[in-house]
């Protein structure tokens, strides 16, 4: 007996070394909390509020608050909207979850561009799951000045996140929201626990920043480690019959079925619709089974789960009543993932899926259901027929679908298609070609108009382009360098091209002659062919009005036009492909600031008008006019040579020999004699 007691004492201590030691690393995870913010970076963040953008604003404010940052809470930050236009999938991590380094963060947040749509719901998400919302503590601060734009549900997604996470909160800053856009917001942090301010200038959003993070470290706090102990097992809970007044609701996708357990919306109407045909809202929640306390009376209940709802018409005779109701949404789930090509892993990433009604309306097209950027979305829908259409780059591929009442049908799409990786070169040796690139694909094949439908188009110095299995035409720019070249592609495989432009870069400057430094301003350059057409006329290239342009050209011979003022040189250069020419164009010319005095000396700054003209008169007994100004002291650049000079002051005109010689730079005040 005694052999058998002590063999249970050294049981019990061996489980209970055995909790403490799992018990150890949630001790050691509580002593600090990890924080994602989420920052809204769509387009409506350049609006201004006190004539600074909310952008701005959103940087100061998170500057400040690093200041006085809890080493304690590590922190993250992401943004959406700051990429592309119009694209739901356009969510980034700047700062992956670790200690603060605020010379970082802050320079990932001052990189942010807002441009483009608001898809916070998907924000939320994906930093959860960066989080690891589902096996640790974890907290995400929002930080939005507007609603969802991506149809998505963020009181769905809240309800969501708390059933799945550990000890999961969203804290919501909306700033500067219109009060009809708070709802989605709010009940997201309502949903998983956390707080709502709505912030309108600088000073409250600070505020609101400060006030979720004190939030943050009094939950810190309450999850201090605890010593452990041995708690003695508690019989199974027997269920009591309701007692407490209140009509519960449960939902589920079929008759028989399981209740559902998340992603529910209940709305509760009143029974009789009003003149306006409308019925008012009395009470809702998002709860999974919600308990309505109701005034005797006819109501409407309405169930949502995704794009699945059905209603109940309820009587209330009691306040006291406590019955249990139950409404079949009579829908399925389906759930979508795809791949690359037949056998191939599913996809992980840029993905769009859009679930339409089977048949068409009278104008042909098909209504929209819902849609989603997810890998592997799931869609609760109402059973019947749906047309499924799933995107990944250029590649699509559609289906229809059939769903049945409390059934999960799942399908694996194929896009049967292929990724396209481009590259330039300047020559057949190199140097590749680091930026400045548009590429364009084109299918193979041209339309009975003799032109190419064109699939995509970029900037990136090398793209990856997702394309259908096929033939396309590619074409290459760099400034004036344009290169085209046929490509195949083939499902799941990767298909490289790297197009040779045949060209060269060539660097323009220009001086008043060969010994003076290259001019800063007031330069035009262009370039023309060396041959002229048929009409006698040189085709254009390109130009520009920079000191010191830049120019890619494909190899070949160029004529150079440079100009400042009213001098203008020309000079033919050549482009070796893979090489850099650096010219430096001698203008031959010189610059002359002119003034005026009167008789008396005195300096004469009104009324005045400068012409210059040739000094040797034409066949005709004219002078060519070169150049004229009204200013009081003009600044003319003239090619070397011999001119002259005419000033009308009032009604009197004074004219006088002007000498130009290269590089030359000086002034010249002209006595006005007064006579005609």
């Amino acid at each position: 007996m005694l052999h058998f007691i002590n063999r249970i004492r050294i049981l019990t201590a061996s489980k209970l070394l055995l909790a403490s030691l799992l018990l150890a690393p949630s001790a050691m995870a509580a002593d600090q909390s990890r924080v994602m913010v989420v920052l809204d970076a769509s387009g409506s963040m350049w609006g201004q509020i006190d004539g600074q953008s909310k952008i701005v604003i959103a940087r100061q404010a998170i500057r400040d608050l690093m200041k006085d940052w809890d080493p304690s809470i590590q922190v993250g930050l992401s943004a959406y909207g700051h990429r592309r236009k119009g694209d739901c999938g356009d969510i980034q991590t700047l700062q992956p979850v670790g200690p603060l380094n605020p010379k970082d963060l802050m320079q990932a947040v001052n990189s942010i561009r807002p441009k483009g749509k608001t898809p916070l719901s998907e924000a939320v998400r994906r930093a959860a799951e960066e989080l690891k919302f589902t096996e640790e503590k974890a907290t995400v601060i929002l930080v939005s000045d507007g609603k969802e734009t991506c149809d998505a549900d963020p009181c769905a997604l809240g309800n969501e996140l708390e059933q799945l996470g550990v000890d999961f909160t969203t804290h919501v800053i909306g700033f500067d929201v219109k009060k009809s856009e708070t709802q989605g917001l709010q009940c997201l942090a309502d949903n998983t626990g956390g707080i709502f301010i709505n912030a309108s200038n600088p000073s409250t959003l600070l505020v609101a920043l400060t006030t979720t993070v004190e939030e943050v470290k009094k939950e810190q706090k309450k999850a201090a480690p605890k010593k452990p102990k041995v708690v003695a097992a508690k019989p199974p809970e027997v269920k009591k019959p309701l007692s407490k007044p209140g009509h519960r609701f449960t939902a589920l996708l079929s008759a028989g079925g399981q209740p559902l357990d998340r992603g529910m919306r209940w709305d509760v109407y009143e029974g009789e619709a009003g003149i306006d045909g409308k019925r008012k809202r009395v009470i809702g929640n998002y709860e999974a089974r919600p308990n309505f306390k109701l005034k005797p009376g006819a109501y409407k209940v309405v169930a949502k789960h995704g794009n699945a709802a059905s209603s109940l018409d309820l009587i209330v005779a009691s306040e006291t009543e406590a019955r249990v109701h139950e409404i079949v949404l009579n829908a399925g789930r389906l759930v979508l993932e795809g791949a690359l090509a037949e056998g191939m892993p599913a996809l992980q990433k840029g993905l769009r899926w859009d679930v339409y009604q089977a048949e068409k309306n009278i104008d042909g097209k098909r209504q929209r259901v819902n849609g989603n950027y997810d890998r592997r979305p799931v869609f609760t829908l109402p059973a019947g027929r749906y047309h499924v259409v799933g995107k990944h780059g250029n590649a699509q591929v559609a289906t229809d679908v059939e769903i049945k009442p409390g059934q999960r049908e799942e399908l694996s799409l194929v896009f049967n298609a292929g990724l396209a990786v481009m590259s330039a070169k300047f020559a057949d040796s190199g140097p590749a070609v680091k930026r400045g690139m548009r590429w364009d694909v084109y299918a193979a094949e041209k339309d009975i108009s003799g032109k190419r439908r064109r699939i995509n188009g970029n900037y990136d110095t090398s793209p990856t382009f997702i394309l259908p299995e096929g033939r396309y035409h590619v074409i290459a720019k760099r400034g004036n360098a344009v290169r085209s070249s046929e490509l195949q592609v083939t499902a799941g495989k990767r298909s490289e091209l790297n197009i040779n432009l045949s060209a060269g870069l060539l660097a323009l400057s220009a001086s008043l002659n060969e010994n003076t430094e290259a001019l800063k301003k007031g330069m035009r350059f262009d370039i023309y062919s060396v041959d002229k057409d048929l009409e006698g006329k040189r085709k254009r290239y390109n130009g520009s009005y920079d000191a010191q342009p830049n120019f890619t050209l494909p190899e070949g011979k160029f004529l150079v036009v440079a100009k400042n003022g009213n001098a203008r040189h020309e000079q033919q250069v050549e482009i070796n492909a893979g090489k850099r020419a650096e010219v430096k164009m001698n203008l031959k010319a010189g610059r002359i600031r002119l003034d005026a005095k009167d008789a008396a000396g005195n300096p004469v700054t009104k009324g005045l008008r400068w012409d210059i003209y040739a000094a040797e008169k034409d066949i005709d007994g004219k002078r060519q006019r070169i150049s004229g100004n009204s200013n009081k002291t003009p600044l003319f650049t003239l090619d070397e040579g011999n001119y002259l000079l005419v000033v009308k002051h009032n009604k009197s005109t004074t004219q006088q020999e002007l000498a130009v010689k290269a590089g030359e730079q000086r002034q010249l005040t002209v006595n006005l004699t007064g006579g005609n």
